[in-house]
């Protein structure tokens, strides 16, 4: 929508411009909705500690709040980040050369379909263990913080 349908109001955007925008507005809204639910559940006195020792504002979220947000919604923000990389694909249609898009290209040069996805789908798996593996060591992380 962002891609075609904008120009037909005068707004007109490069394809990267386009699918940038999409994919941040978009994934932004599940982001923000998945913090703030691990917000409302984080204790009341913990905001209210860190007020007592003189921390406010940014400073309150980034050394009170903000680590314990991402250590309780680590899961779920690993899982929109996977999301977020599955949705790259869909760039493909406003020619934008991602994994699928180039994987389509060699396919059609070389002719070796099966090589040339099997390949695209590796390097996926790769990017989504990675942030797997990241989300596994915030959940060590958060194991550490609760035998202490």
């Amino acid at each position: 929508m962002a891609y075609y349908c904008l120009p037909a109001i005068g707004i007109s955007l490069s394809s990267w411009a386009a699918a940038l925008i999409t994919l941040v507005v978009y994934n932004t809204a599940y982001f923000a909705e998945i913090l703030r639910g691990a917000w409302s559940h984080l204790p009341p006195q913990q905001e209210e500690g860190g007020r007592a020792f003189g921390f406010t504002g940014i400073r309150l979220f980034v050394h009170i709040i903000g680590p314990q947000l991402f250590i309780a919604a680590g899961p779920v923000l690993g899982n929109q980040m996977i999301q977020v990389i599955k949705d790259s694909a869909f760039l493909m249609v406003i020619t934008i050369p991602e994994l699928t898009f180039r994987a389509n290209q060699v396919q059609s040069i070389l002719f070796v379909p099966f090589e040339t996805f099997i390949i695209a789908g590796c390097l996926y798996w790769i990017l989504c263990n990675s942030v797997e593996w990241m989300v596994h060591r915030l959940e060590r992380v958060a194991e550490m913080r609760r035998v202490r």
